[in-house]
């Protein structure tokens, strides 16, 4: 009976160990403590695989000017294995050709070819081939950021926590190396304890002609698990935070539906 009773009690603690190994394996632990706290954000939004097993994406994106009230309007399609963009604008007043009155549709294969259309009449000019290319890729980004912010060539800094509004935030700082991506911008996120979700940031468009860093607060919506910044407010800002009470734009992504029927061949068509 005793010799039973000791195998027991050992088989229980192998079987404890084995399964203490699996959760750790499980569980994303860093030794950088701004990077685990990405890291428990990413447990919080949901991965870019989540997204992966989503799909694709089709949403209505509308860009406004807070001070003229013109906009920018589009379907919007992503697929995610890839990073495939594509987007069809019958509404266009403040970026995307808003001397014409045709439709405009842009498609970036999400590696080295990007399509516009006006109309049914294909586009040559290098200018506009060059911003269609810019706009896909960060439209594409600002959607899925959250979901990629533990990607490969990332580092992270810990700074100081800031307190607004009542809340004492933690703040992380980003970069990325010098090969990833077309330009190198930096991030400072606000990351709220309570919910791990970041309610703004601060960024810069190094690709842009706007030198000044932004600030960025958001709002989300959760959607198959996966947490989206679905309303997002952009304010010139300095490295502190400090804004303007009135934002420069107003971006907001609704109707948004996931594993849609459409595959890369059909991005690439000047139809929908």
């Amino acid at each position: 009976m005793k010799k039973t009773g000791i195998l027991i009690t050992l088989l229980f603690l192998v079987q404890a160990c084995k399964q203490k190994e699996i959760k750790n394996t499980d569980e994303n632990v860093y030794k950088n403590p701004a990077k685990q706290l990405i890291a428990d954000v990413s447990k919080k939004v949901g991965t870019y695989e989540d997204l992966k097993k989503l799909k694709n994406v089709e949403y209505t994106y509308s860009f406004r000017n807070s001070k003229t009230g013109l906009e920018d309007i589009s379907t919007e399609r992503y697929i995610f294995n890839g990073e495939a963009s594509w987007a069809e604008y019958k509404t266009h007043h403040v970026y995307v050709s808003p001397k014409s009155d045709s439709v405009i549709t842009q498609f970036f294969n999400g590696k080295d070819s990007t399509t516009v259309f006006e109309g049914n009449t294909i586009v040559n000019d290098s200018k506009t081939i060059v911003a269609a290319k810019f706009l896909r890729k960060a439209n594409f980004y600002w959607f899925t950021m959250m979901q990629k912010l533990l990607d490969d060539g990332l580092h992270y800094e810990l700074l100081t926590d800031r307190s607004l509004n009542g809340v004492n935030y933690k703040i992380v700082k980003i970069g990325f190396d010098k090969n990833i991506g077309d330009v190198q911008d930096d991030y400072v996120l606000y990351i709220n304890p309570k919910t791990l979700l970041v309610d703004q940031f601060i960024f810069t468009v190094k690709g842009s002609s706007i030198k000044k860093p932004m600030l960025m607060k958001i709002e989300y919506e959760k959607i198959h698990n996966v947490y989206l910044m679905t309303k997002r407010y952009v304010y010139l800002s300095d490295w502190e935070g400090k804004i303007a009470d009135t934002p420069l734009f107003e971006q907001r992504s609704s109707n948004i539906k996931f594993n849609n029927s459409f595959n890369m061949s059909d991005l690439g068509l000047n139809n929908s």
